[in-house]
């Protein structure tokens, strides 16, 4: 299967700095004249957020998260990002992670 081309960027407002390792970003990917729109964050950012709910009690005292249209990756590298992302259009699976 040929690869298809596709841009990505990151739509949320940042001002500060991408941590790769613990982040969490809204993206937009263009596959021709489709487009997708969802997050990516990393595990660490996701613990991070439950210990936080545990002390203040959101998301029943943190037994959970979650998010609609999210991929969780190893870190938010603009390579691993793009290898996911080819991934899954290789696979014909965008479109079940992401909001179009």
């Amino acid at each position: 299967m040929a690869r298809e081309k596709f841009r990505y960027k990151i739509v949320h407002p940042y001002i500060e700095e991408v941590q790769p390792q613990n982040d969490f970003l809204d993206i937009e990917i263009e596959v021709g004249t489709k487009k997708y729109r969802g997050s990516v964050t990393t595990t660490e950012f996701i613990g991070e957020r439950l210990e936080e709910y545990e002390q203040t009690g959101e998301n029943k005292g943190g037994s959970y998260f979650c998010a609609k249209g999210m991929i969780i990756l190893k870190n938010l590298k603009d390579r691993t990002i793009r290898k996911t992302i080819e991934d899954l259009l290789e696979r014909g699976d965008l479109q079940d992670f992401l909001d179009s």
